[in-house]
C-alpha cells in the first residue's frame, strides 16, 4: 500500500499555490510545487514528481525527507530559511569561541 501523501500534507492546496508563487527563487517555488503536486494527487509518488519537476529522485526524496522532519510548508521553505541559516551561523559561532585555543590547552 501506498503512502497518502494528501492526509500528510496538512496545507491546503490553496495555502500550497499562494506560497509557489511567493517563492524567491526556482527551487524553492518547486520544493512547494512537488508538495502541492503530492497534496492534489497529480502525481502518484516522490518518484514521479521527480520526473516531472526535472529533478533527480534522490533530491525530491530529500524534499520530501526534509519536510516531514520540518513540518509545515509555509513555515519551513520559501520564508524562513534565511533566517535559519542566519540563526545556526550565530550558535557556530559562539560555540566556536567558546572552545579552549589550541596553543592554551
Amino acid at each position: 500500500m501506498g503512502i497518502t501523501y494528501p492526509l500528510l500534507i496538512p496545507e491546503d492546496i490553496a495555502q500550497l499555490h499562494a506560497t509557489e508563487k511567493a517563492a524567491r527563487d526556482k527551487i524553492r517555488a518547486d520544493r512547494i510545487r512537488m508538495l502541492r503536486f503530492l497534496k492534489e494527487e497529480r502525481v502518484a509518488g516522490v518518484s514521479q514528481a521527480a520526473e516531472i519537476l526535472g529533478y533527480s529522485v534522490r533530491t525530491v526524496q530529500r524534499w520530501w525527507q526534509s519536510y516531514c522532519a520540518g513540518g509545515r510548508a509555509v513555515q519551513f521553505w520559501p520564508m524562513n530559511a534565511g533566517i535559519a541559516q542566519s540563526e545556526s551561523w550565530r550558535g557556530m559561532r559562539h560555540r566556536r569561541k567558546s572552545l579552549p585555543m589550541r596553543g592554551n590547552m
